[in-house]
């Protein structure tokens, strides 16, 4: 739909594993090394696991399409299969004899089969996607497997790939534990901007699209990071920056596209029903409440600042809208956020957290006297009628 407008050749952020499109951040980088590590070393087993929408797939696609050809794979990427099943299709793989044998008789034909391959001058990759879809027993086989190729006298290295409760099953003390482990994060700050840029790039290098800073700060804010969510958000927004013939995507294009899809800030449940107002202008004409942040230290009122728009950021750094003298407190510390008449605060990485009822938390909504530890400072979130403080 909006290919023309924007001078894109094609879908910059269709869901599918095209490696045209593989994005190498931090986190992909290191998941990358350890896959390599893993092989190099003859560590036998890795897992790599993530969350849904992580890029777990993508990664191992690049991965598998740019290793030394003298691997072959052998690849399953269509979920589980029936107990016993998985067995029988290495067999068939290796051409030995089904009829009359046993898991554990197939088990150690495997291992012979395998441990043979190095003399032979033959190498073989087993990669599993969906992993954590299997059943406990075909993975306790596939560890088995794995764990008889650790070492140089290894022919077989084998990828798990899964979400992170595949990390769980491998902690169970009856399955021999895999050397390699990665764990795949969301992309960073930096990387969602180059991500989101790369993509544009492939799909079209003299794409005019534009996507302004406070565009990016909003796209982290309900994506947290996860590569599928980023794809989905921006396509969103882009459909939305051509219906009102714009080149670039601004922050209150972000908005009505999260409203239009209902999502909330990530890490929040979308309990609660979102009213949707699109400016600061709005905000400030709505003369019968308004809100303010106390803060206090010691339980002495150090404080107060009025929430006037709809980003505050606060910190120890005196370019902060709420600057605090508080050697606890990060450059840039923590940040107060609205969407609709609903404020929430988020943890800005910093090195100490924000806390809410003695619990570290990422983001969460403010309700009115609700306190948020920063260092040594209490921050309470007070609502104001007809210019009377409710705290009073």
């Amino acid at each position: 739909m909006y290919y023309e407008h924007f001078h894109l050749k094609e879908h910059p952020f269709r869901l599918s594993s095209d490696t045209r499109f593989f994005y190498e951040g931090v986190e992909h980088a290191h998941a990358l090394a350890m896959m390599e590590y893993a092989l190099i070393e003859h560590q036998g087993l890795m897992l790599l696991t993530g969350e849904v929408g992580s890029g777990k797939s993508m990664l191992l696609q690049h991965y598998l399409a740019r290793i030394d050809k003298t691997y072959p794979v052998l690849r399953f990427v269509d979920g589980p299969v029936p107990e016993g099943e998985f067995l029988h299709q290495l067999a068939q793989y290796f051409g030995m004899e089904l009829e009359g044998q046993s898991r554990r008789k197939l088990l150690e034909g495997f291992c012979a089969e395998l441990a043979s391959y190095p003399q032979k001058g033959k190498k073989l990759i087993i990669a599993v996607d969906d992993a954590h879809r299997f059943e406990p027993i075909t993975l306790m086989d596939l560890a088995q497997i794995g764990h008889s190729q650790r070492g140089p006298g290894g022919g077989c290295t084998l990828y798990l790939v899964g979400s992170p409760t595949l990390q769980e099953v491998f902690n169970l003390p009856d399955i021999p534990s895999p050397c390699c482990r990665y764990s795949l994060n969301p992309l960073n700050t930096a990387d969602i901007r180059s991500y989101i840029l790369h993509r544009l790039s492939v799909a079209g290098p003299q794409h005019t699209a534009r996507l302004n800073a406070e565009a990016f700060t909003e796209i982290e804010l309900y994506t947290g990071g996860s590569p599928r969510q980023i794809n989905i958000l921006v396509d969103h927004l882009l459909t939305n920056a051509y219906l009102a013939d714009v080149s670039e995507v601004t922050n209150k294009i972000v908005e009505a596209s999260v409203n239009e899809l209902q999502w909330v800030p990530h890490g929040l449940t979308p309990s609660v029903q979102v009213e949707t107002e699109d400016t600061d202008s709005a905000f400030l004409t709505d003369r019968r409440e308004s809100y303010l942040i106390v803060i206090s230290k010691n339980k002495q009122i150090k404080s107060e600042f009025t929430l006037h728009k709809k980003r505050i950021n606060i910190g120890r750094h005196r370019s902060n809208d709420v600057s605090i003298d508080d050697p606890l407190i990060s450059r840039v510390h923590a940040q107060i956020y609205r969407q609709g008449r609903i404020y929430y605060i988020r943890d800005m990485h910093s090195k100490n957290g924000i806390f809410i009822n003695n619990k570290r938390i990422d983001i969460a909504p403010l309700k009115e006297h609700t306190e948020v530890k920063l260092g040594d400072c209490i921050l309470t979130f007070v609502r104001q009628t007809k210019g009377v403080n409710s705290a009073a």
